[in-house]
């Protein structure tokens, strides 16, 4: 895939960064928008990050996440035939994020859901 930039308003749409890069942009990131895998879920929670998570179509593991997520008002979660940046950007505002769990949950809690 052709490395590709794009920036529209205050997005900035990128197609592929090196792990550095990457972890830094994370770290610097308000709103992390992403599929919500296991490793995803994981390095949102030890970063204190707010999602919006799109499960890939089929992935079983991503739509349970991404449901468990919404359900508990973490991360704002939409389907991928259904996203609407605009949309999913004004109603993840109504979800705690990760950041605001760690005062109210331990992070082995958090994760045992994988576990189920």
């Amino acid at each position: 895939e052709a490395n590709k930039s794009e920036k529209i308003g205050d997005l900035k749409l990128i197609s592929h960064l090196n792990t550095k890069e990457l972890n830094q942009l994370i770290i610097d990131a308000d709103i992390i928008i992403s599929r919500s895998g296991y490793s995803t879920v994981m390095d949102l929670a030890v970063l204190d990050k707010n999602a919006i998570f799109i499960p890939t179509p089929g992935q079983t593991e991503q739509l349970y996440l991404a449901e468990y997520y919404y359900k508990n008002e973490i991360a704002f979660a939409m389907h991928q035939h259904e996203f609407d940046i605009e949309i999913a950007l004004k109603k993840h505002q109504n979800f705690k994020g990760f950041k605001n769990l760690k005062n109210n949950i331990k992070l082995e809690e958090l994760l045992t859901i994988f576990e189920e």
